[in-house]
């Protein structure tokens, strides 16, 4: 069976998976997952930009995000931390980031009737983010199994404690939860990009397979100039 060279330090893995004739390739796979990452990144921005669009004028002065639910997921931070992960790690910790927002999406989409301001726009984008969403989630664990003969379904994820914000009367809190969960949506889908760049190095000759950043949730809100304040 073909193999192809992964990079420091790290044994060599199949490219094909069992039983495909190698005709679906580890490569073609991540090059799968990083694409339906971008989209998905790519509509949640929109949704972002948009309810900043419309509810700017409703809030005053928007506070730092909050901690984000996947705050505590360990990943690697740097080139240094990620010489360190194996492979079959990186994509687990992905799956743990597309796992802990199966609750957070679900209730996003059920509370948005609350925002009559997005809700024809965010239910215009809420199915095609779904469909990319489930995909994304099988693709990750196809991408485990072949990684890792032994992976099962079984990967801890962040439990998700906000759906008391999204209920709570108040607009103002109900604002500020829905820029804070987009808020961390969007950062979470940039460093499940990252990591999947990552994996994509090491299974690509050539490529420099610590060159990528994992961004922070801090990082991308005080470099977006859209970024609205709330008190």
């Amino acid at each position: 069976m073909s193999t192809l060279v992964l990079c420091q330090n790290v044994a060599s893995h199949p490219t094909c998976l069992e039983g495909a004739r190698c005709q679906v390739m580890l490569q073609d796979l991540l090059n799968n997952a990083t694409y339906l990452t971008v989209r998905m990144h790519f509509n949640s921005l929109e949704v972002f930009l948009e309810f900043v669009k419309q509810y700017s004028q409703d809030v005053f002065v928007m506070t730092a995000v909050r901690n984000c639910p996947t705050t505590y997921i360990p990943a690697p931070a740097g080139q240094k931390e990620a010489r360190l992960v194996e492979h079959k790690d990186i994509i687990n910790t992905v799956i743990r980031y597309l796992l802990s927002w199966n609750s957070p999406l679900t209730y996003l989409v059920q509370e948005v009737h609350r925002l009559p301001k997005l809700h024809d726009f965010f239910k215009l984008k809420e199915r095609i983010i779904s469909e990319l969403y489930h995909q994304l989630k099988e693709l990750a664990k196809e991408i485990a199994g072949q990684l890792d003969p032994e992976a099962t379904d079984d990967v801890d994820y962040a439990a998700w404690w906000g759906l008391h914000s999204l209920e709570t009367p108040d607009e103002k809190s109900l604002l500020l939860t829905y820029y804070n969960m987009l808020c961390c949506l969007l950062t979470d889908l940039q460093k499940i990009e990252s990591l999947l760049e990552i994996l994509m190095c090491r299974v690509a000759p050539g490529s420099n397979c610590y060159a990528t950043h994992i961004p922070r949730a801090s990082e991308m809100v005080s470099n977006d100039s859209s970024v609205v304040k709330v008190i």
